[in-house]
């Protein structure tokens, strides 16, 4: 089967460089399944984004931002 028939497009907002900021997808839903975008460099496919990546991200961020308990 081509992958033309089973291949998504994507729209041009979910083709990002490496150094593009991740706050730009965070709004977006996935485009396909937990994909929300494809990074691109020198027009070479080097990543992709899914959900679970924004997550993670996310959750990083939350946990950086949690004051040191002291005792």
């Amino acid at each position: 089967m081509p992958l033309g028939r089973i291949a998504t497009p994507l729209p041009p907002d979910r083709v990002v460089g490496p150094d593009d900021p991740a706050s730009g997808l965070l709004a977006h839903g996935p485009v396909a399944g937990d994909l929300i975008a494809v990074v691109t460099a020198g027009h070479h496919v080097v990543g992709t984004v899914t959900t679970g990546d924004v997550e993670r991200l996310l959750q990083r961020d939350r946990l950086r931002k949690v004051p040191a308990h002291t005792t």
